[in-house]
């Protein structure tokens, strides 16, 4: 099957030819962005070598003229292949690598093989590779869902473990996002360098699939976390949510909404404390300086303006951070119902259900917190820096301490307790307290699709095995999960 980033190689190249005028300054590409330089020979015609000194950025490379001039021809090379080879000549050995796309391709020639392991390292942070089997060992599969599979998998030059998320082309070409969904998630996902984000560290292009390799992370993923202990301490839950605010600060600070935070997406590095993790799955995140409108997210999660087809900011990832924070520090579902559509409804309304029992242990400092988080008008609603500096999230403060916040009537009634939501709501005495649920997806108008959380009656006293055989014995659903995708999949599916 054809690469599915030939076209855009096109749309980005816009030249048939490999070598084309750079319609951007080059110097200003080369000193923000270098990544390597060195001298590299290049065939030209009549059996000649040219021999010039190639710079290589996050996106491009170039060249200097024989004068020692940067050449105003460059070459974007971000969904092109590079594939190192080796030629025996008469009685010489050749080394070098190849870049190409669309027919359009140019040989680049090392001095030897560590100068080619060198640029190939580097090369391999920019371009798309197509020699998978030769640098990666498959151990096992770790989870398979609709679109992809996870593996694990040794680097055959580190012995480093990764996760390699395998992306069916023709099932690419077939989703309604299209070849457009994969390029803009690798495109974000090189873009973001953070201590508590999934990093991509290459991506493969084989006939039948798209490849990327990630870090793996063995800790299992927050919803799992919440499964074996249920609520975190105070301490715990306030450095969790601190780092996510931190994450989230970061990559809104590059215009990069993830639009889908939810348990399932925040791996956790370690089982040594719970505020320590990463945040993957950028399959849905956009990157824009505009407002969105593309309806996307999972519900129980997801921001109620997303559901009330408004257009939307970056505050829709705040929101969802403070679902998260709700569950953690109680282990409840702020959206209890006895369906999806009724889940859809009160998601949509965005008014959180408090129960006393759960929250007369939690400080009001915090809840305030969590207000301003999950506030329903998102332009009262914090923005992830704003939320950083709030009184509980500061260095040194007392986290037991009997704080008083001065909350307008519009907030109290919203915090209050036994509210006639309250009464219309007949929650299921069996459904469990630290939100044990199961997945399956409900059609929405225009063909979109939400992932939906479904309280599942199961007694609290049931492990988490027994939980997940529940789960896929209960009839009448169409799961996003089989039975191999219960476990951890790194956060890819």
């Amino acid at each position: 099957m054809a690469s599915v980033f030939s076209e855009i190689d096109r749309r980005t190249n816009k030249s048939s030819l490999f070598w084309h005028h750079s319609e951007s300054n080059p110097m200003l590409d080369i000193d923000q962005n270098k990544l390597y330089e060195g001298v590299l020979k290049i065939p030209i015609p009549n059996s000649l070598w040219k021999e010039r000194k190639f710079v290589l950025t996050k996106s491009s490379i170039y060249y200097y003229e024989e004068g020692g001039n940067l050449s105003q021809l460059r070459s974007c090379i971000s969904w092109k292949h590079a594939e190192s080879f080796y030629e025996k000549c008469s009685d010489e050995m050749r080394y070098g690598f190849r870049i190409s796309q669309n027919r359009s391709s140019q040989d680049f020639y090392t001095k030897n093989t560590d100068e080619l392991d060198i640029w190939m390292g580097f090369l391999s942070k920019v371009c798309i590779m197509s020699d998978l089997d030769d640098n990666y060992e498959i151990i096992k599969e770790l989870g398979k869902g609709k679109y992809a599979e996870v593996s694990l998998a040794k680097d055959l030059d580190t012995n480093e473990e990764v996760a390699i998320k395998s992306i069916s082309k023709e099932l690419i070409k077939e989703s309604s996002r299209g070849v457009s969904g994969v390029v803009n998630e690798i495109d974000i996902m090189r873009k973001i360098k953070h201590p508590n984000v999934i990093g991509l560290q290459k991506v493969f292009e084989s006939e039948s699939h798209v490849h990327l390799i990630v870090d793996y992370i063995p800790g299992g993923d927050l919803f799992q976390r919440i499964l074996e202990k249920g609520p975190f301490s105070l301490k715990m839950a306030e450095k969790f949510i601190k780092n996510l605010l931190s994450v989230l600060d970061y990559i809104h600070s590059m215009n990069i909404i993830h639009r889908d935070i939810k348990p399932e997406n925040i791996i956790m590095k370690t089982h040594e404390n719970d505020f320590d993790f990463k945040l993957s799955d950028f399959g849905l995140a956009s990157d824009s300086t505009e407002p969105q409108t593309l309806r996307c997210g999972s519900l129980g999660y997801v921001a109620p303006e997303i559901l009330r087809k408004e257009p939307y900011t970056k505050k829709v990832d705040v929101f969802s951070a403070g679902i998260i924070l709700f569950i953690i520090l109680t282990g409840q579902d702020p959206f209890p119902s006895k369906d999806a559509n009724d889940k859809l409804k009160r998601n949509k309304k965005g008014v959180l259900y408090f129960q006393e029992k759960y929250w007369k242990t939690i400080p009001k400092i915090a809840i305030d917190l969590l207000r301003k988080l999950t506030e329903n008008d998102p332009e009262a609603r914090y923005n992830a820096k704003q939320a950083l500096q709030h009184p509980w999230l500061n260095p040194g403060r007392n986290l037991f301490e009997n704080d008083e916040i001065n909350c307008s009537k519009k907030v109290a009634e919203r915090l209050s307790f036994g509210d006639s939501s309250k009464k219309e709501m007949k929650r299921p005495s069996s459904v469990a307290p630290d939100l044990k649920s199961e997945y399956f997806k409900i059609r929405i108008k225009q063909g979109k699709h939400f992932t939906v959380q479904q309280p599942h009656c199961i007694s609290r006293r049931n492990s988490p095995k027994k939980l997940r055989e529940a789960i896929l014995a209960n009839p009448g659903y169409d799961h996003v999960a089989s039975k191999k995708q219960i476990g951890n999949s790194n956060g890819l599916l």
